[in-house]
């Protein structure tokens, strides 16, 4: 049986490049179109652009070292895509938490990816902190609150950090960009490596299957 063809043309070759330079592509092309809504806040990419930079900087200077992990433990907020895009320009891997986990839970992905950094959501602070009952050991806990800028939180480094991201190599290939947990429906949940290539290529694709002109 001969294969079947695909009614789409190949994406291929797929750029071989880090994530965040799709995020600052576009910001540099769009500075002004919005990018997240969020309740009553609304981001431009150019916003997120900056406001990333400045979060990776703050996270550098706190001693995040290029391919340590980061966990992020937050319901969908503009804070997560802010967070996420920062820890990768300070050359951290971002572990994504689902944030129905219980404190177990948590503490197990945490511990089990070598997380050095948390990035927990005000709402979801309280499962972190039992988390710690568990053996949920971390140097850094950042607490996303949506109105303050207190000392140590997501808003208070953000807004107060100096200087540019720092500079480092990746090899889109092989550098991992993210490491989320599988749903562990048949024993205990596992990471899955997915390389700055990976996530690039599926915006490649994703991107060629919209209708509308693509973004990055």
């Amino acid at each position: 049986m001969a294969p079947s063809a695909s009614p789409r043309p190949s994406m291929a070759p797929y750029p071989e490049e880090p994530v965040q330079e799709l995020l600052k592509r576009v910001a540099e092309r769009l500075p002004d179109k919005t990018a997240v809504i969020d309740g009553d806040r609304t981001f431009t990419y150019g916003q997120i652009e900056d406001l990333s930079n400045r979060f990776a900087s703050a996270l550098a200077s706190s001693g995040l070292a290029v391919g340590d992990r980061v966990g992020i433990f937050a319901p969908n907020c503009v804070e997560f895509v802010i967070g996420f895009f920062g820890i990768l320009k300070a050359g951290g891997i971002a572990s994504t938490v689902n944030s129905a986990y219980t404190e177990r839970e948590l503490a197990f992905q945490m511990n089990d990816c070598g997380a050095t950094v948390l990035l927990v959501h005000e709402a979801l602070l309280e499962v972190a902190g039992k988390a710690e009952g568990h053996g949920l050991n971390i140097r850094q806990l950042i607490v996303i609150k949506a109105e303050s800028q207190e000392t140590g939180s997501f808003w208070g480094l953000t807004e107060t950090a100096k200087g540019p991201p720092p500079e480092f190599a990746i090899d889109p290939k092989v550098d991992v960009a993210t490491l989320p947990y599988s749903s562990g429906t048949t024993g205990l949940a596992k990471g899955v490596e997915l390389t700055h290539f990976n996530l690039t290529s599926n915006v490649v694709q994703m991107n060629g299957c919209q209708p509308d002109p693509p973004l990055a």
